[in-house]
């Protein structure tokens, strides 16, 4: 069994090796906006689907500014990172107030 764990683990580990240590920090700052942009949003009593167009506009604006008005040399990758961490945050609660919805 640790064999197979081994077997299958192997390229995915090899495959995060390659990723800039720099990308995880943008996908880490995506997630870490979203989340406080969308407590934000919802602490002032807005809907979860008002909360998460916020959200995503702070992402993005945020990452746009950080890669092509305060960078010398803009790299898209750092851009899209940054809103895939934040697409982490917004499908967890898509995805929970879409439970709760079929609930009734």
């Amino acid at each position: 069994m640790k064999k197979l764990l081994d077997y299958l683990a192997r390229p995915v580990l090899e495959l995060a090796g390659k990723i800039p240590y720099k990308r995880y920090a943008y996908f880490t700052a995506g997630v870490l906006l979203a989340c406080a942009a969308l407590m934000a949003t919802l602490l002032g009593r807005a809907p979860v689907w008002a909360a998460v167009i916020v959200s995503a506009a702070v992402v993005t604006l945020a990452a746009l500014w950080k890669e092509y008005w305060h960078d010398a040399k803009p790299e898209p990758r750092d851009l899209v990172a940054a809103v895939l961490g934040g697409g982490v945050v917004w499908l967890t609660i898509l995805s929970l107030y879409l439970v709760e919805f079929l609930k009734g």
